[in-house]
């Protein structure tokens, strides 16, 4: 009686095995077979979501592909080969300067060139042009380049002509040398050659937010943001200079900060000038920096007579470059070389060459600048050799490397870089620009290239 027992219970133990493994077994196969109708929303989003990364991963390779051909050219000679903009109504033409041909229409206006290419903005995206105007690329999320450095920023990431240069992203001042990257739990400065300067570990749910820097200064000081912290940072040694809660720093550039309330100017790794409170007008050189009405000499950090000369900031770039120094007196403008006095006090106009004519202008062994006693009759210095290189100078536009003067009972278009020079066709009026100009004959505006070529004629409306 008992062994039947016992044998009944083994076949019901043995039954309820079997049926809790089809059980199993079933409900297995129902999630592996199923899921998409147990869990339909999530499938979705997940096909939506590989969708997109396989958009985004072919619109970078596209990207890529379309840097890859472009031929660059050295960010000093970006003004030799500008585009000519000729604005209608409700239309923008963009002209190849070289060749005369029509390379794109736009309803904006907002574009960069940089030689050989352009990125124009039309709203609604970002297309990238080369000269011949073939459309190399278009996305709708922005699209930088930096010429100095050749180096572009697109789809949160950097790259060159060679590919991706880092992932993740972010290109902080505004010639392409230094780049915030997000790698893991960290934020990490680095400058263009992927060089680590600074790195910081971000705490529990912080995240990166921005980053700053822009300086004419040698010794230059980054802004980093994260969701927490603001922290000033030297971007050449990578020492944290000050650090604070999110909201308390503020950068105004060259060295510049507000911090909580006040204002400091940065130097030797120290808050080294403190002026109370905020919202300064403010000044730089390469030798002065202004914040609100007092002046300091920025080799010694001392405070200087409030009267203090300072030079527009673009005149600033220029002495930074090339050793130059405008001074200012009753009598006028002079100017200093290296330190030395060249042009006495007393002219009215004292005009530095932008900075890429500038440039230009070394890589020919000249540096030139415009002078007039009279701000009437202007000539063209030249600093090395300290004597007039050119008299009798009609007109001038310090952008352009163009200047008009009388020689031999006419009036020439003069290129100061090269030399070259032609009649000016009789024109009533001319207009300066950086690689072409333009003359006025009756109600004609002729547009000519740096080769002296015609490449666009229009006719002046009533």
């Amino acid at each position: 009686m008992n062994e039947e027992k016992d044998t009944s219970g083994k076949y019901l133990l043995i039954g309820i095995i079997l049926v809790a493994i089809v059980i199993i077994v079933a409900i297995i196969l129902i999630i592996a077979t199923s899921d998409d109708d147990i869990f339909p929303e999530n499938n979705e989003e997940i096909v939506e979501q590989k969708e997109k990364e396989k958009d985004k991963q072919k619109s970078i390779d596209s990207f890529i592909k379309a840097i890859s051909t472009i031929k660059y050219i050295e960010e000093k000679d970006l003004y030799k080969n500008d585009i000519l903009v000729i604005e209608n109504k409700n239309i923008t033409d963009y002209y190849n300067v070289n060749t005369g041909k029509k390379i794109y229409s736009s309803n904006t206006n907002n574009y960069e060139w940089y030689g050989t290419f352009g990125i124009f903005d039309n709203s609604d995206d970002f297309s990238v042009i080369d000269e011949e105007g073939n459309v190399l690329f278009t996305a709708s999320d922005t699209i930088s380049y930096y010429p100095e450095t050749k180096l572009w920023e697109y789809s949160d990431s950097v790259y060159d002509s060679n590919g991706l240069v880092e992932e993740n992203a972010s290109i902080i001042d505004n010639k392409g040398y230094y780049l915030i990257a997000e790698k893991k739990d960290q934020v990490v400065l680095e400058n263009n050659k992927l060089k680590a300067i600074y790195s910081l570990k971000l705490d529990g749910d912080e995240y990166f937010e921005d980053g700053e820097l822009n300086s004419i200064y040698s010794d230059k000081y980054a802004l980093i943001s994260t969701s927490k912290h603001d922290i000033i940072i030297d971007a050449n040694n990578g020492k944290e200079v000050h650090k604070g809660k999110r909201g308390t720093i503020k950068s105004i550039d060259d060295n510049l900060f507000e911090i909580e309330k006040n204002t400091y100017y940065v130097k030797n790794d120290k808050l080294a000038i403190k002026a109370d409170g905020t919202d300064y007008k403010t000044e730089i050189s390469s030798k002065y920096i202004a914040i609100g009405n007092k002046v300091y000499d920025t080799n010694t950090l001392s405070e200087v007579d409030s009267n203090t000369f300072i030079p527009e900031k673009e005149d600033a770039l220029i002495e930074s470059l090339t050793g130059l120094e405008l001074t200012e007196c009753r009598n006028g403008y002079g100017l200093k070389y290296k330190g030395e006095e060249i042009l006495e006090c007393k002219y009215e106009t004292v005009d530095y060459f932008d900075y890429n004519v500038t440039r230009s202008l070394i890589s020919s062994n000249k540096l030139y600048v415009i002078i007039s006693i009279d701000n009437y009759s202007y000539e063209v210095y030249d600093v090395y050799n300290k004597k007039i290189a050119l008299y009798n100078v009609d007109d001038y536009d310090y952008n352009s490397p163009f200047i008009t003067l009388y020689q031999d009972d006419n009036i020439f278009i003069y290129n100061i870089i090269d030399g070259s020079k032609t009649p000016n066709n009789n024109g009533d009026d001319v207009s300066l620009y950086d690689n072409y100009y333009a003359l006025i004959s009756g109600k004609n505006r002729t547009y000519y290239n740096k080769d002296f070529k015609e490449i666009y004629q229009s006719t002046i409306e009533d």
